[in-house]
């Protein structure tokens, strides 16, 4: 199962993102290149997204600890950045 959504950078964005970790136990989290800074040329890192980004990990360590951290770098990244870090094909 995926669930898909966007995040905005506020205490809203963030008790979403808690309720959507509470609502299933999810293998993976996968964080958009516009958050976690790995699309330098679309989305180059700044320091309000590098703070944003620490406040993502720390929300999802403490909500879904088990679950593993998936960077992806745009569109075209998802599926490679999920069987990447999770060792399985997608179908």
């Amino acid at each position: 199962m995926a669930t898909t959504f966007v995040l905005t950078n506020d205490e809203v964005g963030d008790a979403q993102l808690v309720s959507e970790l509470k609502r299933a136990e999810y293998d993976g989290v996968a964080i958009g290149g516009y958050i976690n800074g790995q699309d330098p040329v679309n989305f180059p890192a700044t320091k309000e997204t590098t703070v944003w980004f620490n406040r993502v990990l720390n929300i999802i360590h403490a909500s879904a600890p088990n679950s593993k951290i998936i960077l992806v770098r745009g569109p075209e990244d998802i599926v490679p950045a999920i069987e990447r870090v999770l060792g399985k094909s997608l179908p």
